[in-house]
């Protein structure tokens, strides 16, 4: 049986999810209530869902800051 807003496809990843995957920043109880958002693609700074909605990608400076900085730090080491 498959969810409204999937294929059997999308539901096996959102069980994958489920069973496998722990989100931070995440209300568990909210999690288990309304399931996995399951991201399927991006459009500049949004992000879109497997049911068609596109979302502004707010997070994502938070997961990407630190990759640049490390590599900024590693640049200037280098060149010390």
């Amino acid at each position: 049986m498959t969810s409204s807003t999937g294929s059997a496809f999308a539901d096996t990843l959102r069980q994958l999810d489920r069973d496998h995957h722990l989100h931070p920043f995440t209300d568990f109880r909210e999690l288990g209530e309304q399931g996995t958002r399951l991201i399927v693609g991006g459009e500049g700074i949004y992000i879109v869902t497997a049911d068609g909605q596109r979302l502004l990608d707010g997070m994502s400076g938070l997961w990407c800051c630190n990759d640049q900085h490390q590599i900024r730090l590693k640049r200037t080491r280098y060149y010390q």
